[in-house]
C-alpha cells in the first residue's frame, strides 16, 4: 500500500538534495532569530536540565518473539560510527540468538568492520565522503545517490522486502535527510546517538521530531532535553564504552609509572594544522619549568607524522628542553603512560576519562567566527563533554580564535602539573563523571529496544500485512 506522498527512489534522491540546499539558505533567518530572542531561553532551560539528576542507562527484559525475522537497514557514515554499528549489528544477532530466534537481516551502508559484523553492505559512504572531501559541489553525486540506494532498500523489490526499521548511526547531516525518505515509505527511523542538537541551533529539532521516531540518547542529561522537545528516546548510555571495554585496565592515576604528557590536536590534517603549533607553544611555560618531561603527541594514523614534525620543528624550545615524541599507533597505549594532556574537544575526551586524566581542552577557529561568537552560539555555556556530563567546568576549556588565552591555558598546564590539590580535586570529579555515564552495554541496551520494537509491531496484523509487500510506486 503506497503512501499518498511517495515518491520512486530517484526522484526522492533528487527532492531531498533540493531540500538539503533550501536548509542552508534557511539557516540564515533562523540564526538570526535564536541570536537576537531565543537563545537566553534556551539557555536558562538547557543550565536546567544539567542541573538535574543524572539519568541512568535503561534496563529492559522485555520478551522478545517473531516469526519473521527483521529486516533492518543500518548506516554509518563515518569510521567511529562504524565501531558502534558493527557493535550494534553484534548485538542484534547474539541476542537474536539467545531467544533461540531466527536472527535479523542486516543491510546498509558501512565499511569493512559493519561486513564483518554481519551485515550486507549496500554502499560504503565512508570511502565515498574520502574521495570527494574538500568539493562540496563533487559530492553532491554520490550523496544523491546514497539516498536513492537507500530509497530502494526502504521500497523494496521482488527479488527483496522492504527493511522494517532504517537505523543510523551518529552524522546527523547525512542521517536526517534519509529519514525523511525513510519516512515517505512508511519505514519508521531509530536513530543510535541522538545528535547534539542541545549544543547550538536547536531549532533543528522541529525537523528532527517529525523524520526520527526514536532516538538513542547516550549522555546523561539528554533525555530531559529531548523530552522537552518532545522527542521519543531510549537513555542507552555512550557507546564508546563498549570499544573500550575490552582495554586492559590502566594503572592507577597517581602510579608514578603514569608521568608523561600527551597532546591531542585531532586526528584530520585540518585539525593538526590549526591547533598543535599553538598547542606546542602552550605548552612551553611547563617544559621550561620541567625540561625532564616526556610530551607524546598521539596519533593513530603514520600519514600525518611528517606534518607533525615539520611543526615541531618550527617552535622554537629552550634549553634542555626534550623534543616532543610523535606517538604513532595505539592511543591507549600511551595514555597508560600519561598523567595529564592538553586536548581538542571531541570524543577523545571519553577516551581521556577511561584512563583518569585530566586536560585542559580547547576548541581553536583561527581567524574564524566560532571563537567570538561562542557566547551567544551554546547553548550549555560549555562544551566540553565532560564538563557537560559533570555539570559544571570540571577541566577549564577555551573556545577562541588566534592565539587566543595562550597565557592562561600555559598557567593551566603548569598548575596540573604542580598543585596536587587540584590534580586530586579533578580525579574525583573524573571519577563522578565515569559514574554518571553508566558503563559499557549501550549497544546491547539498544539492540534490545530495536529488537522489542519489532517484536511489539509483529503483534499488529494491518502492520504485519502491509510489512508483508514490497511498497508501490508510482514510475518515473
Amino acid at each position: 500500500m503506497g503512501l499518498p506522498w511517495l515518491l520512486p527512489p530517484k526522484r526522492a534522491a533528487r527532492w531531498e538534495l533540493v531540500r538539503a540546499l533550501w536548509d542552508l539558505v534557511g539557516w540564515i533567518p533562523r540564526m538570526l532569530w535564536y541570536l537576537a530572542w531565543s537563545h537566553r531561553s534556551h539557555e536558562r532551560a538547557m543550565q536546567a536540565d544539567l542541573a538535574k539528576p543524572p539519568i541512568q542507562p535503561h534496563q529492559s527484559a522485555g520478551r522478545l518473539d517473531w516469526s519473521k525475522p527483521p529486516r533492518f537497514f543500518l548506516s554509518c557514515a563515518e569510521v567511529s560510527g562504524e565501531v558502534h554499528g558493527a557493535n550494534l549489528a553484534r548485538a542484534l544477532r547474539h541476542l537474536a540468538h539467545e531467544a533461540g530466534l531466527s536472527e535479523p537481516e542486516l543491510v546498509g551502508f558501512g565499511g569493512p568492520d559493519l561486513a564483518a559484523a554481519g551485515v550486507q553492505i549496500v554502499a560504503d559512504p565512508v570511502q565515498g565522503a574520502t574521495l570527494h572531501a574538500g568539493s562540496i559541489l563533487k559530492a553532491l553525486p554520490f550523496y544523491r545517490g546514497l539516498i536513492r540506494q537507500a530509497a530502494e532498500c526502504f521500497q523494496g523489490s521482488p527479488d527483496q522486502p522492504p527493511v522494517d526499521l532504517f537505523v543510523p548511526v551518529d552524522s546527523p547531516a547525512l542521517h536526517v535527510p534519509m529519514a525523511r525518505v525513510a519516512r515517505r515509505y512508511d519505514v519508521p527511523t531509530w536513530h543510535f546517538i541522538a545528535p547534539q542538537f542541545w549544543g547550538w541551533a536547536p531549532w533543528r529539532a522541529g525537523r528532527y521530531r517529525r523524520n526520527v521516531a526514536h532516538a538513542f540518547t547516550i549522555l546523561p542529561f539528554e533525555p530531559y532535553w529531548y523530552e522537552r522537545h518532545r522527542i521519543p528516546v531510549t537513555h542507552v548510555g555512550h557507546p564508546l564504552l563498549d570499544a573500550l571495554a575490552e582495554l586492559p585496565a590502566p594503572p592507577a592515576p597517581n602510579d608514578p609509572v603514569r608521568s608523561d604528557w600527551v597532546l591531542l590536536p585531532g586526528s584530520r590534517r585540518g585539525e593538526i594544522t590549526d591547533n598543535l603549533e599553538w598547542m606546542l607553544r602552550a605548552m612551553a611555560p611547563l617544559l621550561e619549568r620541567h625540561p625532564e618531561l616526556v610530551v607524546h603527541i598521539a596519533q593513530s594514523r603514520a600519514d600525518h607524522q611528517a606534518l607533525i614534525e615539520s611543526i615541531i620543528d618550527q617552535v622554537t624550545w629552550a634549553r634542555g628542553t626534550r623534543r616532543p615524541e610523535v606517538s604513532i599507533g595505539s592511543l591507549h597505549d600511551v595514555l597508560a603512560r600519561c598523567r595529564s594532556a592538553l586536548a581538542v574537544s571531541g570524543t577523545v575526551l571519553t577516551d581521556l576519562l577511561v584512563h583518569r586524566i585530566p586536560a585542559v581542552v580547547i576548541y581553536r577557529d583561527p581567524g574564524g567566527w566560532k571563537g567570538k561568537m561562542v557566547n551567544r552560539l551554546l547553548t550549555p555555556g560549555m562544551f566540553a563533554s565532560t564538563n557537560l556530563v559533570a555539570g559544571y567546568e570540571l577541566l577549564p576549556e577555551f573556545c577562541f580564535g588566534d592565539d587566543g588565552p595562550l597565557q592562561q591555558v600555559g598557567a593551566d598546564l603548569v598548575r596540573m602539573q604542580e598543585d596536587l590539590a587540584w590534580r586530586n580535586e579533578l580525579l574525583a570529579g573524573l571519577e563522578e563523571v565515569a559514574r554518571r555515564l553508566g558503563g559499557p552495554g549501550a549497544c546491547e541496551r539498544a539492540a534490545r529496544a530495536l529488537l522489542e520494537a519489532y517484536s511489539a509491531s509483529q503483534t499488529r496484523p494491518h502492520r504485519a500485512a502491509h510489512k508483508a509487500a514490497p511498497r508501490a510506486a508510482p514510475q518515473g
